[in-house]
């Protein structure tokens, strides 16, 4: 696109409200205004053929603070208002290469900018597209926007643009959960509720539950997990068709979650406790000869033999055991098994510990 550099009078630039409210709020203000008093105006200030200003709001108002007189320009061969897609593209492109967006702002971003395009090219009347209005409009057309603004730039994954467009088209108010900078809700999880629900003809009922309902579904991992895990299905249920409210089964289901947890941690020791034991090398190099006893040890048993048991009885005894690792005590259940062979001799000891 062509493109000339200038340096203007700074009250030559005006300024396009629409523009200046696209942009994301610049949350490094401080470091910018140092920045200009040190260094003075590194880029220069995007603006078309009129002067309106498209890139670089925050710096213009610093600079007008800091008293600049002159400002450095590019200045684009287009009109803001009759080239209002182009301007649109160039906002996109320059804001997303300079900021550190997450993923979720990148999303708001994308949102208001492609609801200002599409206004744009209806109001060009190159297409007849609206949002929210009851105007129809495939998600394959949506993507095909977003695909237009990010060729350049190609900040958003493809599956990512994907997913937004088809709920933008036929679930915005759950794309909202998204773009919403007080919830920042992933976009998977909020595609895996529309995906879930549009299968079982229950998206509409998630939609007219009073909005605090609604926000606790979406917004909490319980009540993620109500939607999405069949095992919740009857309590989905019973909210949707408004016989309870969520609030009520939450914490339920979050102490439920906690039990499961813990439940799954005691079964994988239980687990690692009943396995095979096959003595390693490094275990045979800890068998230690003690005068007439031989020492074994592993992970969970010692052996001490005092001499031959072929013939033996056992005495076994229930104690608490304490094992000491890295200077930290920790106590075990465990048994004594006492070995004596015919004449009454202890010719085995064995500890175990569970």
């Amino acid at each position: 696109m062509e493109h000339k550099e200038e340096e203007v009078d700074i009250n030559k630039i005006n300024e396009d409200e629409q523009l200046k409210t696209l942009v994301p709020p610049n949350n490094s203000v401080g470091d910018l205004e140092e920045s200009l008093k040190e260094n003075s105006q590194i880029f220069p200030l995007i603006v078309d053929r009129n002067y309106v200003l498209i890139d670089g709001y925050t710096r213009l108002s610093i600079m007008k603070k800091l008293g600049f007189t002159n400002v450095r320009v590019l200045k684009y061969n287009l009109d803001a208002k009759e080239n209002r897609v182009e301007v649109l593209k160039l906002v996109w492109v320059f804001n997303g290469a300079r900021r550190q967006l997450d993923r979720n702002e990148k999303l708001v971003f994308y949102d208001k900018i492609s609801e200002a395009m599409l206004n744009a090219l209806k109001e060009e009347k190159k297409k007849t597209v609206k949002l929210n209005d009851g105007s129809e409009i495939t998600a394959s057309d949506y993507k095909r926007i977003l695909e237009e603004l990010d060729k350049e730039t190609k900040y958003l994954s493809e599956s990512d643009k994907e997913k937004f467009a088809i709920l933008k088209i036929h679930a915005p108010w759950l794309a909202d959960y998204v773009t919403d900078v007080n919830n920042k809700v992933p976009l998977n999880s909020v595609y895996r509720i529309y995906m879930k629900l549009k299968k079982t003809n229950d998206l509409e009922k998630l939609k007219a539950l009073p909005k605090e309902d609604r926000d606790l579904l979406v917004t909490t991992n319980e009540g993620r997990k109500i939607i999405l895990n069949d095992e919740y299905n009857y309590i989905l249920q019973d909210i949707l068709n408004g016989n309870i409210h969520t609030r009520d089964v939450l914490e339920k289901v979050k102490i439920e979650t906690k039990k499961d947890k813990v439940e799954k941690q005691q079964t994988s020791k239980i687990e690692e406790m009943n396995k095979p034991y096959h003595e390693s090398p490094e275990e045979k190099e800890d068998r230690q000869s003690i005068g007439t006893a031989e020492v074994i040890l592993s992970k969970e048993k010692i052996v001490i033999e005092l001499g031959e048991c072929n013939v033996s009885t056992s005495e076994v005894k229930k104690v608490n055991i304490s094992v000491y690792n890295d200077n930290e005590r920790v106590l075990k259940s465990g048994a004594i098994h006492i070995y004596k062979d015919r004449n009454g001799n202890i010719c085995e000891i064995n500890v175990e510990m569970f």
